[in-house]
């Protein structure tokens, strides 16, 4: 994405939630990308009164709920695909 998409989509974004559920944007975190820390999104976050967060790239304490989850979601794979593999060769 472009920097004005990735503004006009923020808009767009905050104007759904300003309307539909009557609420504000309170914090926005994002991983630092030139798109996100450009001075139209930081006038932008600044009129709204929206803090910016960048989080510290590659930092595990820093990552989000849904990355943790997809993690362990994938690390639960692999480790059943070792333990069907192993059973097998205990049959042999």
């Amino acid at each position: 994405m472009s920097l004005d998409q990735v503004h006009n989509s923020y808009l767009k974004v905050r104007n759904i939630i300003g309307t539909q559920l009557n609420r504000k944007i309170k914090k926005f975190v994002c991983d630092g990308h030139q798109s996100y820390m450009s001075t139209r999104m930081s006038l932008t976050f600044e009129e709204d009164g929206t803090l910016l967060k960048a989080r510290a790239p590659y930092c595990l304490e820093q990552n989000g709920l849904a990355e943790r989850r997809g993690r362990m979601t994938i690390e639960m794979g692999r480790t059943l695909m070792i333990q069907s593999c192993s059973r097998k060769l205990k049959q042999i």
